[in-house]
């Protein structure tokens, strides 16, 4: 029997009301039908293409013809059409789905046992006909999407289709594939009348480990352009498992048919972070990856997300050409979709980025959606783009589909690498610039989800174990420069590496390895300083306390070994000296020491006259505030000025169930509250200490549900207060009975503030910066500020990262959520503090404080190394030089690459936390000869100007700037 016409039942009344929401079999179905009906054999034998027709309105019945009902058209035909279309002589495909099948049993019919076998096509060539199909149901879709009629040329596109399969079918590939040529710019010549510019199809393979095989292998032997996300800890694990496959990929790379994205180490919790982190993972990526391709990434991705406010000049002072702006797990960031954006950081930063959210390469239900995205972006973009994204082992046909087009005919659009995206296109000239508040991580509700443990409290761990290095790192450099001993290589990169790779996500033996590598440094790096320190110094026995910060700071020293207390003069500016505590207020300037040493009478500190007691029952105080416990719950009632201040802040530990509850009204009887908080109750209030020079005093209590007057937890509170100090302490323990179970935003134990402003605006701390807060859930490391005209309030939360706002004047810090085994917390309460970044980093960085029996050269008191006069302004790392990158230039270009600078030095480096432009004069403990502010990669920004100790550096806000010194 011959084959007379191919006919697909589409579930709905035309192309224009096509269906785009389908399952993922009747997706598949549907486009297969419109696939396997272009194979060379069903085209010869019937002379036309195939054509589609309403499934509730089927053709009249004759015989000879194929008929495909996808199972989304089941439901639209008539009942018993299928039936009687086989009786009529019909072959009927219905309630398929998968190509092969379809294919299998479109080409068996008419064939019987003791028939001549039809001649063989070649299995490519078929494939590539099936592509024509595909692409033929896609122009047309698109077609609709963008309003236009269709105006593909059927009579020509038959003709040609009909030729190319005939000669298929003859044998005659060549002409087969010259034929299938025309057809597909048949279909370009049908798109390029409504879209007739480039277009582009971004095919982005996610590589792992386990990934990396033969489908691997496959993808780069593919001659259309592909993107290897990846990660450089990936890509070396790769590397020692299979260096062929690594050899493969930077063939592909170097002839551009492949581009790896990517650029750190690790896909880290970005946001979550401290800063110096977050620069290790990129200049580690950027190390690993030229040391195995000899190159390395210009555009950066990954697949967990990673998008931050301060992103954009962390990529281009790393020298990176371009970004994706998207996360492909979760978590929620600017939606603006475009093809091409010029992404503008906090700090003015620029780079490009693409922000159109991918594809998924291996759903049949994405192909069917491709019609839809493609017309959004060609409506909508600067440059018509969409993106997939797969594994290496998906093998999606319609992806195969599609890089079978691109062998003949852009039709659809053509592959490209991003690198070449980017550089082939216009940017676009509008800013994009997206704030701070606009980016939250996913990560605290997936740790919860996965039942991980420590999912809150990881974060500040990792932020302390990294402020403990880099105050070794200062030492260890300090001893160094000091001895003039040029920074040539990174200080304590080994146990740095250790420290990061023991970050938030790792397990905790790889932690306790970082923390003993940590502990030996601790130990000796500070006292090889203090021993140059007091090298050719005096006998005197004494505390050398050495500051690692860049600012002047009033610290808590402890002096168990002195004898007697230290004098309250010069540096010394408290002492408290008891049975409990023996310790001292003591200033340090930034970046330098002072040294402590024994009173010369045996007379312990005593309050003065006119001073009265820094705590009382329920009342702590200083020169600058009061702060009153409140006597049924325990927690603070107020903190205000002296006088008739009004209250600036309130505190209770709570636990916060997942819904809210009715609870009787206590203030009026027989009325009812909504609240979704147990009870704070107080069991004991005690003073520890009234002064001379501290207060201090413990709170007990329990936590209650109201209803069942059940004990839910059991807490300690220490508040904590020094005279001259505008800051209060607290200690907190949680002993908890119920643990919370569920979402961890909304089921937690919480320490909550309020305060007395609705209006006040909110800041906190962001990679150093900081930033605003609008939304009702934010992640913060560092500090939370309350402000309004005449006050600032900050909270400084020693790395508890989680927080949401209750109403217009309450913040809940969530100390346990569901998988959190810590129990102890740390919290300082700041009046005034004008640069909050200072409170924080003082509060995460203790002083090194180092016996000694000999003191300082030349009787010295204090001293100083280096000085920055901008307080917004904070000193991060001493870095070792780095020569300017030699570009491979032609010998006639080589003039206008930078020269190498000369002397010895290093290099420091600063962020400004405030966001304000500013110029900051750095003053040296010796004259520069050289100065420089250089790039990430070691490229001249600008040169610096001199003026005797010190250079003066402009700087914009929250610009990260590394000043190159030499000596």
């Amino acid at each position: 029997m011959a084959l007379e016409d191919l006919i697909i039942l589409i579930p709905s009344h035309s192309l224009e009301d096509f269906p785009t929401d389908l399952t993922e079999e009747s997706a598949a179905g549907l486009l297969n039908a419109f696939c396997i009906t272009w194979h060379p054999r069903l085209l010869a034998e019937a002379e036309v293409i195939p054509r589609w027709h309403r499934a509730d309105d089927p053709p009249e019945l004759v015989q000879n013809r194929l008929v495909i009902i996808p199972e989304c058209s089941h439901d639209w035909a008539p009942h018993g059409w299928a039936a009687q279309a086989r009786e009529a002589g019909c072959l009927v495909l219905e309630n398929m789905h998968d190509r092969q099948e379809m294919l299998t049993a479109a080409l068996e019919w008419g064939q019987t046992d003791d028939a001549e076998p039809p001649p063989e096509v070649d299995a490519e060539l078929a494939a590539d006909f099936l592509a024509v199909g595909f692409c033929y149901l896609q122009t047309e879709l698109l077609a609709r999407h963008m309003r236009h009629y269709s105006n593909l040329d059927e009579v020509h596109l038959q003709r040609e289709a009909v030729a190319a399969a005939q000669a298929a079918v003859a044998g005659d590939d060549a002409i087969a594939r010259n034929h299938l040529r025309s057809c597909f710019e048949v279909l370009a010549d049908a798109r390029e009348r409504f879209y007739p510019v480039d277009c582009y199809l971004i095919d982005l393979c996610l590589l792992i480990p386990r990934l990396a095989d033969e489908h691997m292998t496959d993808v780069l032997n593919t001659l259309n352009p592909v993107n290897v996300m990846v990660t450089a800890e990936d890509m070396q694990e790769i590397a020692e498992k299979d260096p062929v496959l690594v050899e493969l990929l930077r063939e592909t790379w170097e002839r551009g048919t492949a581009e790896v994205i990517g650029g750190e180490y690790q896909e880290a919790s970005t946001q979550l972070l401290p800063l110096e982190s977050v620069l290790w993972q990129f200049e580690q990526g950027i190390r690993v990856f030229e040391s195995l391709f000899h190159r390395r990434p210009t555009v950066w991705g990954r697949r967990r997300f990673g998008v931050a406010a301060q992103l954009p000049q962390i990529l281009d002072k790393h020298n990176f050409e371009a970004a994706m702006h998207v996360a492909l797990d979760d978590g929620l960031y600017p939606d603006e979709e475009q093809s091409k954006i010029r992404w503008e950081g906090c700090d003015g930063s620029v780079i490009d980025a693409i922000t159109r959210i991918p594809l998924a390469g291996d759903s049949a239900t994405s192909f069917l959606r491709f019609p839809e995205r493609m017309a959004e972006s060609m409506d909508q973009d600067h440059v018509a783009t969409v993106v997939f994204a797969r594994w290496p082992e998906v093998q999606s046909p319609w992806m195969d589909d599609l890089r079978r087009m691109q062998a003949y005919a852009p039709a659809l659009g053509k592959y490209v690498t991003l690198q070449d995206y980017f550089q082939q296109t216009d940017s676009p000239g509008r800013l994009s610039a997206f704030k701070a508040n606009e980016y939250l991580t996913p990560f605290f509700i997936q740790a919860v989800a996965r039942q991980e443990k420590n999912p809150s409290s990881r974060y500040a761990d990792h932020l302390k174990r990294r402020q403990r290095l880099q105050s070794a790192k200062w030492f260890t450099a300090l001893d160094h420069v000091l001895r003039g001993q040029s920074l040539l290589e990174p200080v304590l990169a080994d146990v740095e590496r250790l420290v990061e790779l023991a970050g938030p996500d790792t397990e905790s033996e790889t932690q306790s390895e970082a923390n003993d590598a940590l502990a030996d440094v601790e130990r000796s790096a500070p006292r090889q300083l203090a021993g140059l320190i007091t090298q050719w110094g005096a006998e005197q026995t004494g505390y050398l306390v050495l500051n690692p910060l860049g600012f002047a700071r009033s610290v808590q020293v402890d002096l168990p070994e002195l004898e007697h207390p230290p004098a309250v003069e010069g540096m010394v500016k408290r002492v408290q000296w008891d049975a409990r505590t023996r310790a001292a207020i003591v200033e340090v300037p930034g970046m330098g020491f002072a040294w402590v040493t024994a009173g010369n009478g045996n007379v312990e500190p005593t309050q003065a006259p006119n001073e009265l007691p820094l705590a009382e029952p329920n009342l702590l105080r200083n020169e600058f505030f009061e702060l009153l416990l409140n006597e049924q719950s325990g927690g603070i009632q107020r903190l205000k000025g002296h006088g008739r201040k009004p209250n600036r802040l309130s505190q209770q530990i709570t636990y916060r169930y997942l819904h809210e509850r009715k609870l009787p009204d206590p203030d009026a009887s027989g009325e009812e509250i909504s609240t979704a908080y147990a009870e704070m109750r107080l069991k004991s209030s005690k003073v520890i200490s009234t002064g001379p020079s501290m207060g201090e005093i413990l709170a007990t209590g329990e936590i209650v549900d109201q209803q069942t007057d059940k004990v839910l937890a059991r807490f300690e509170q220490t508040f904590r207060v020094w005279r001259s100090v505008p800051r209060v302490q607290i200690d907190l323990t949680l002993d908890v009975d119920h643990l919370p179970d569920s979402n961890p935003w909304l089921d937690y134990y919480t320490m909550r503030i309020a305060w007395n402003d609705s209006a006040a605006s909110l800041t906190r701390g962001v990679l150093h910066g900081a930033q605003d807060i609008k939304d009702e859930r934010f992640e913060n490391l560092h500090y939370l500020e309350i402000a309004n005209s005449d006050e600032r309030t900050t909270i400084l939360n020693h790395g508890v990262p989680f927080q949401r706002t209750t109403g217009m004047r309450m913040v809940d810090y969530i100390l346990i959520a569901a998988g959190e085994t810590q129990r102890t917390f740390q919290f300082d309460i700041c009046l005034d503090e004008n640069f909050p970044m200072q409170a924080a980093m003082d509060t995460l960085t203790p002083p090194a404080v180092i016996p000694s029996t000999i003191a300082p050269r030349g009787g010295a008191q204090t001293g100083w190394f280096f000085n920055v006069d901008a307080k917004s302004v904070q000193l991060l790392d001493i870095l070792p030089l780095r020569e300017p990158p030699s570009p491979d230039l032609a010998e006639w270009d080589r003039s206008e690459v930078e020269t190498t600078p000369h002397g010895n030095g290093f290099a420091l480096r600063l962020v400004e936390t405030e966001g304000r432009a500013v110029r900051v004069k750095l003053r040296c403990f010796r004259d520069p000869v050289e100065a420089r502010q250089r790039d990430f990669q070691g490229r001249t920004i600008s040169d610096v100007m001199i003026e005797g100790d010190a250079v003066l550096i402009d700087m914009t806000a929250y610009e990260i700037a590394d000043i190159e010194l030499r000596f």
